[in-house]
């Protein structure tokens, strides 16, 4: 990837993807103010929220990170983080010097990290969101329609009337044992 900077300039080249938290106005307010100007003045095209983006940035915290793994469940892009907040555990750049860092990995001058993602395939109906805006499924018949799920760090399975629950676990398509419980964090 080291013509990342040539792909990205090519005329009709693809685009950088911007993720911004979408209630951190710094988020906002630095990518406007100075990460855009930059890329622009790069000669880079950048759509927010675009799925077929070359790499993505991510603005905000780490939610903003796992939200781009949310946009790609079944694609591995690039993406970087770009620290607005207080503390992150996941993202590589301060909002401070992420103008310079960038200049440097347009140069090249960066290694890719490969990180484990989760996918799962349960059969599964959205009935709504909590209280934190969270999708909540309701898991349907064994013969209905599967929904597949992924994830970034881990996966929390549990019942919402909380009863008890019964999993066949499979990794890989193969049989491994059944869980029964008041829930699963995978």
């Amino acid at each position: 990837m080291a013509s990342l900077l040539a792909r990205l300039k090519k005329p009709a080249g693809e685009s950088v993807g911007l993720f911004l938290h979408p209630r951190r106005k710094d988020a906002t307010r630095f990518a406007k103010q100075q990460l855009t100007p930059f890329l622009k003045k790069k000669g880079i095209a950048v759509a927010v929220n675009l799925t077929g983006s070359l790499f993505n940035i991510a603005v905000g915290g780490d939610g903003s990170l796992i939200g781009i793994f949310r946009h790609f469940p079944r694609r591995c892009v690039p993406a970087i983080g770009i620290q607005t907040g207080d503390a992150s555990a996941m993202l590589e750049l301060k909002k401070d010097s992420a103008i310079k860092d960038l200049e440097q990995i347009f140069k090249g001058q960066f290694r890719l990290v490969k990180r484990l993602r989760l996918a799962l395939t349960v059969p599964a109906q959205r009935i709504g969101s909590d209280e934190f805006d969270n999708p909540l499924y309701q898991i349907r018949p064994a013969h209905a329609r599967s929904t597949l799920f992924t994830a970034f760090n881990e996966m929390v399975l549990g019942p919402l009337d909380h009863k008890v629950l019964s999993i066949e676990l499979y990794i890989d398509g193969q049989p491994q044992f059944p869980i029964v419980g008041n829930g699963v964090i995978i």
